[in-house]
């Protein structure tokens, strides 16, 4: 009984000491190893880049020429098409999300900005510190950043974005030209945010060490940040080490020299060390007392229905479709009738998956054709011609910039779910482009809360309502101007949006029909001639399929005239990074 006493304490002790020094070398590569997939993530994205710009550099279309010609026209024209290819070039490359525009200059009188708005006249490029640098440097490729777009005029929509900087045209002289597409930061760093998760900081530091990007907890603050900083100051340029507080590993990227950091927890990490160094003395103590009765009882109770297990994962395996027999209530009967159980609940998650990828499509598609369909699209043109006509370019570079806000948001499959800003502005765009076809014929009153802002919804859920409260209540009223009213609340963790308009209320009998039929999701395609169907049913659908039966579309009738459509959903707020774009 000593031996006993004296062996389990001392077991337990060098068990503790050597998973401790092993799970630390473990947790190190397998950090390491997420690292450099980061990094080569981001890699990638910039050699894209460098494909992008050898094309443009082969073809070499920018020059004097695109500012010359007989008429007014003919110069606008040839910029015109010039810009086209550019836009095109960079969907061709998939990189529509990642630059937000490319500038090519040649001197301080030639140059153009392919982007969403022109190029400060006050600004002089030559005197730019990231042109002084590009010079400096003989010409060679610059990576500049991350910092806010200095070209462009301070309220056209500035954004945080590197420059990639890259000689164009001739290089001999002092002023030399160059190719500068600006990169969106939060779109480069988005390989970063796919590996955050509880109890991990990610930092992304420049070739000084100051941070550049940041995300996790306490990194949405000053002082946050801060300590960050001095955190990463103080380990002194080790590539990997396990600080007091933290295990933090990072990795040099070649293509920016920037170096990504993660600092994950101590405590988090070494938590489910703690639960293993229970189980092991548990077990210990267990097998220390129990002895060769545990043995025995383990070969009866485990060893025979392990082999039966085997058999019958062997049939499921062979025929998809087939089901254990439950012929007893023995642990073998148990076991079959819940894998059965389990079998028919991934036969319906399967469905499930499908149908709300098919779901999606659908509310795609039905974004894309309120956008691009060519009657949506001849309009908006048409406007554009029109308004340039009459030598406005304010008006066009609006309606332009918002077209491709519309259709860049729309394309983009990257996230299912947005935070709550992001679906207004996608809407604000597709009201102001109304606005300018119909003369201001739409009022919008967004009464939502702020703090709700980063509230998470599902994308393309806000801008079809508006078109159906448009289509179906406000059109028809030609002798006043209708409003469209935005509002949420939360009610414990469930938010409610509200989607209203002052136009024509939907028949009472019509109303009861369509929410009995939201009342659950119907598996098959949405009826396209049913007016309501495709814009609601859809959105409906997707939000029982993604959150759950409890959540849905509701419409009423309201009392002073016109309709109201609730979206119910969980309530979901958006962390540091996700609430940036």
């Amino acid at each position: 009984m000593l031996v006993v006493s004296v062996t389990i304490p001392a077991a337990s002790l060098v068990s503790s000491h050597y998973s401790i020094q092993y799970y630390t070398q473990l947790q190190q590569q397998y950090t390491q190893q997420i690292v450099k997939e980061v990094s080569s993530q981001i890699d990638q994205r910039i050699a894209s880049v460098e494909e992008l710009y050898l094309v443009f550099s082969t073809q070499q279309n920018f020059g004097p020429a695109l500012f010359e010609g007989d008429t007014w026209f003919q110069r606008v024209q040839k910029q015109v098409r010039f810009s086209q290819s550019v836009s095109s070039l960079i969907n061709v490359y998939r990189l529509q999300d990642l630059i937000t525009g490319a500038l090519f200059y040649l001197d301080d009188e030639t140059y153009a900005f392919v982007g969403g708005c022109p190029v400060d006249r006050a600004f002089t490029i030559s005197q730019a510190e990231w042109y002084r640098q590009f010079t400096e440097g003989n010409g060679a490729r610059l990576l500049y950043g991350p910092l806010e777009e200095d070209f462009k005029p301070v309220n056209g929509g500035r954004e945080v974005s590197v420059y990639y900087i890259a000689p164009y045209g001739s290089t001999q002289s002092s002023a030399p030209g160059f190719v500068l597409f600006t990169l969106q930061l939060e779109a480069l760093m988005d390989p970063v945010d796919a590996f955050l998760q509880d109890g991990r900081r990610i930092a992304v530091t420049d070739r000084s060490g100051a941070i550049v990007y940041a995300a996790g907890a306490g990194t949405g603050d000053e002082a946050g940040m801060a300590q960050l900083q001095q955190e990463l100051q103080d380990q002194d340029g080790a590539a990997g080490f396990r600080s007091t507080d933290s295990f933090v590993t990072s990795y040099t990227l070649p293509a920016l020299g920037w170096r990504v950091w993660f600092l994950d927890e101590t405590q988090a990490v070494m938590r489910s060390l703690q639960r293993l160094n229970q189980v092991v003395t548990l077990t210990v103590v267990l097998f220390a007392v129990l002895g060769m009765a545990v043995a025995a009882l383990l070969i009866r109770r485990i060893t025979m229905p392990l082999a039966e297990l085997n058999r019958m994962i062997d049939i499921m395996q062979e025929d998809p479709n087939a089901f254990l027999e439950e012929l007893s209530n023995a642990e073998t009967g148990k076991i079959a009738r819940r894998l059965n159980e389990m079998k028919r609940r991934l036969q319906q998650m399967s469905r499930e998956m499908y149908l709300v990828r098919l779901q999606e499509t659908e509310a795609q598609i039905s974004a894309l054709q309120a956008q691009i369909n060519p009657h949506f699209l001849y309009n908006t043109l048409d406007n554009i011609y029109c308004i340039a006509q009459l030598g406005e370019t304010e008006p066009i570079l609006c309606l332009s910039e918002q077209l491709s806000k519309m259709m860049r948001y729309s394309m983009s499959m990257k996230q299912n779910i947005v935070p709550l800003r992001r679906e207004l502005g996608h809407m604000e765009n597709y009201i102001s482009i109304l606005n300018i076809r119909f003369d201001d014929r739409i009022r919008l009153e967004n009464r939502i809360p702020p703090p709700l802002y980063d509230a998470m919804v599902l994308k393309l859920s806000l801008q079809p309502l508006a078109e159906n409260a448009w289509q179906h209540g406000l059109v028809f009223q030609e002798d006043r101007q209708g409003a469209i009213t935005l509002d949420a609340r939360v009610e414990g963790q469930v938010l409610l949006l509200y989607v209203e308009n002052d136009g024509a209320p939907i028949p009472p009998d019509r109303c009861d029909q369509l929410n009995a039929r939201f009342a659950r999701v119907h598996y098959g395609a949405a009826n396209y001639d049913s007016g309501h169907g495709i814009a609601l049913e859809n959105i409906n659908n997707r939000l029982k399929l993604t959150f759950g039966a409890d959540y849905g579309l509701r419409l009423e009738n309201r009392a002073e005239g016109g309709c109201r459509v609730i979206l119910r959903l969980p309530l979901r707020m958006a962390g540091p990074a996700a609430g940036k774009n």
